[in-house]
């Protein structure tokens, strides 16, 4: 997955866990951080391996800086260039990639 929930251990008042004794918190933040250092790794490899590839996506968001973004049909985040419409099917190549989205290049719109 893209998005891996993190959460520190925290045991609750009344079970058999709250009774044990517990990790010093430098090693549970210690832990934490290489946990999510190894699953950023995992994302930004997949994607990379997404150059090349040709996707069909839809559009749907503009952000602030009027830069459109679409979404794969696993609901991978691309960016794209030029003025689109929310909704709008497009046929794309990856570019590039980074941590947070695929960059493409618009091949054609499926319907033409």
């Amino acid at each position: 997955p893209d998005v891996v929930n993190i959460s520190k251990y925290a045991p609750r008042p009344g079970t058999e866990a709250a009774k044990m004794k517990q990790l010093e918190s430098n090693i549970v933040a210690s832990r934490s951080r290489r946990l999510s250092n190894l699953a950023a790794r995992f994302v930004l490899e997949r994607n990379i391996r997404m150059i090349g590839v040709f996707e069909e996506i839809n559009v749907v968001e503009k952000n602030r800086r009027n830069i459109t973004f679409g979404r794969t049909h696993n609901y991978k985040k691309v960016m794209v260039g030029g003025e689109r419409f929310l909704g709008e099917r497009l046929n794309v190549k990856v570019t590039s990639a980074n941590l947070r989205y695929l960059c493409a290049e618009i091949v054609s719109s499926p319907n033409g």
